[in-house]
């Protein structure tokens, strides 16, 4: 079966933060339950323990040595992977992520630090606890959301042998496996994850032309195409040749 891979990887050399992206925020999209819900739940009694793990760190952007330019281009970078965080969630947890969306206008203190949590390890599973779930009882699928949550390896490898003609899309890098009238689909990313890639392609396409690095501007184009196609290789010889750009950006699902 596939790895766990995440479609979401944007290095600023230059420390952007996600908070100083826009004056305005854009909460992620998609269906949230309405109203806190953890009061059903079972939430680990030592949440307030897990946070202390961790400690916030402010990442200001410093716009010294760029020009006005610069900085447009910079908050369109930022722009664009605030859309693959969106599918970062959906390809870790989208229970979590409904859960996360929908303790929004949380106030009780529980309810507030376990959408902390939440959005610290983007699912109700623990990173640095083996993944176990800090919230609810169900064990993290081992699909995680590339696969129906119900599915198990046997039933994919009995699947695959069955359909010979499927195993390539099933196991494919670059698909999300789903079941329709009782068998299994492979969608490639650009289309189930069209609603995010369109407008973050867009938005790399508009830093492109605000680049004044003609290497840079192209990398952009091209892995903006990529995103619409899963074809990434010619962004990649693209990237080997840029020569001490003033951003360093990955942007490409290949993460692990």
């Amino acid at each position: 079966m596939k790895t766990h891979r995440l479609l979401v990887s944007l290095t600023l050399v230059l420390c952007v933060s996600a908070s100083a992206q826009q004056k305005k925020t854009r909460r992620m999209t998609g269906t949230a339950a309405k109203g806190p819900v953890s009061a059903g739940l079972k939430v680990t009694p030592d949440l307030d323990k897990r946070l202390a793990k961790f400690r916030r760190v402010r990442m200001p952007f410093r716009a010294v040595g760029l020009t006005a330019r610069d900085q447009k281009m910079v908050r369109k970078l930022v722009e664009a992977f605030g859309y693959l965080e969106s599918i970062y969630w959906r390809q870790s947890d989208p229970e979590g992520l409904a859960l996360y969306q929908s303790l929004a206008s949380a106030t009780i203190p529980r309810d507030v630090k376990l959408r902390t949590y939440l959005k610290i390890n983007a699912s109700r599973f623990d990173l640095i606890d083996e993944n176990k779930p800090f919230v609810g009882t169900e064990p993290m699928p081992p699909g995680r959301g590339f696969y129906p949550p119900d599915l198990t390896r046997e039933q994919v490898e009995k699947y695959v042998k069955e359909h010979p003609e499927q195993k390539a899309a099933i196991y494919d890098q670059f698909t999300v496996v789903r079941w329709k009238d009782g068998k299994l689909e492979a969608v490639p990313y650009h289309i189930f994850y069209r609603s995010f890639l369109e407008p973050a392609a867009s938005a790399l396409h508009d830093a492109a032309k605000l680049s004044d690095d003609p290497a840079f501007a192209k990398f952009l184009d091209l892995r903006a195409d990529a995103l619409l196609s899963d074809d990434y290789f010619p962004s990649d010889l693209a990237w080997l040749d840029l020569k001490n750009p003033k951003v360093d950006i990955i942007f490409a699902p290949y993460g692990t």
